[in-house]
Formats: structure tokens, sequence, C-alpha cells
């Protein structure tokens, strides 16, 4: 990693194995509802805000009734409820991180202070220098976030890493002009974060310390 002086990395589906907690959570936040389904169902929607999951839903099932605040509450309720037993690494993300030797940020959707919790609790919370949660700014593709970062840890977009598991973290990276690293272990295969322009696709986090940047 000789050429990239600061690494950034998005949180769910990258980091941490939070799919399937976070489509568990949908599914009881509709159960009883017009929009009712199963829980992989919701896997399409991984990587976007609880708002934006609200407005899909509501398009697909006009009768939706639950507000966005009641169908943000009842997730929550469920997250921090499962949350716990069900967050963890993927294999091979510690290991990853203790080899890189560049200051380390994450950059995800999620508020700060739940990332500060769940990194706390993974026991990976001191190998970063910066946590940036979505606090009331614009959310990914939205470039806001690494902007974020950047005012923490200056550093020039050429000499910047960004992975991530989505479509949205892609194109958030190139918006803000950095190198970005897609993995398959979150919401897109491999030919869904070369559609999204990924300008490199691995397989497992523990390939990161091999790339050639």
């Amino acid at each position: 990693m000789k050429r990239c002086t600061l690494v950034i990395f998005d949180f769910d589906g990258t980091l941490a194995n939070t799919g399937p907690l976070i489509c568990a959570c949908f599914e009881g936040a509709v159960k009883g509802t017009q929009a009712e389904r199963t829980a992989a169902s919701f896997r399409r929607l991984l990587g976007h805000p609880l708002d934006r999951v609200h407005a899909i839903l509501k398009a697909e099932v006009p009768d939706f009734e639950l507000t966005v605040d009641a169908f943000v509450d009842a997730y929550k309720r469920d997250y921090f409820r499962l949350s716990t037993g069900m967050t963890s690494l993927f294999p091979g993300v510690r290991e990853a991180l203790e080899t890189i030797s560049v200051p380390m940020a994450i950059a995800s959707t999620k508020p700060t202070d739940v990332l500060l919790e769940q990194t706390g609790q993974l026991g990976i919370q001191h190998l970063f220098q910066h946590i940036q949660g979505t606090d009331g700014f614009p959310h990914k593709p939205n470039p806001e976030i690494i902007y974020r970062v950047w005012n923490t840890l200056p550093e020039a977009p050429e000499k910047t890493l960004f992975v991530g598991d989505s479509g949205m973290d892609m194109a958030a990276g190139r918006a803000a002009g950095v190198w970005v690293v897609g993995v398959t272990t979150g919401a897109y295969d491999r030919a869904g974060l070369l559609a999204a322009e990924a300008h490199q696709v691995m397989d497992s986090l523990a390939e990161l310390p091999s790339l050639r940047l």
C-alpha cells in the first residue's frame, strides 16, 4: 500500500457482517403491514439509509401504512435488541487492519454514536484515527462523509483509498476523486461493484494488504 496514505472503510458489509441483522430488523419493522416480506428480500436494499428504504417500500406498496418515523423506530428497537448477538467481523478483517501502517478511518451511513459502540464491542475502535457517521448531512452517494473525514485527517484525494461493498460507496468515492476498492462480502457482488466503477474488487478484506495501490 505504497501509494495510499489514508484508508477509509465503510462499516456494514465491509468490516462487519451486519447484513443478516439489518434484514431481520427490516422484516420485523414491516411485520403485520401491507409491506410484510421475508428478511432475505431486503438484501437488495442493504446500504440504503432508513428513510430511503421506507420510500422504496412505499413506492412498491402504496397502501403501506407505517409513517417513516414509525418504521425507523420499529427498526431501531429491534436493532439495539439484537445487534450484540448478530454483529461480527468478517473473517480476516482484524488481521488485515492490523497490518496497515497508514492512518485509517470509518465512514458509514450509521450515526457516529452507533459506530463507536459497535467498533468498541468488536474490539477494533483503537485501530482507527477517526470514525465518522452520517450525522445530519447528506448520505452516500454524496461524498460529504469523505470530506468530513478529511477535516480530521487531511489528505489529497489521490492519496486516499476508500473501501466499500455497495454502489453508493463506489459513487461517493468516485465523486470525491479517491481510489475505490469494492469488497464482495456485503451488498454487491463482483459484477455489481465493477458496474459501479470500482477501480479494483476483492472477495475478502484479507486481500487488501497485498493489493497494488
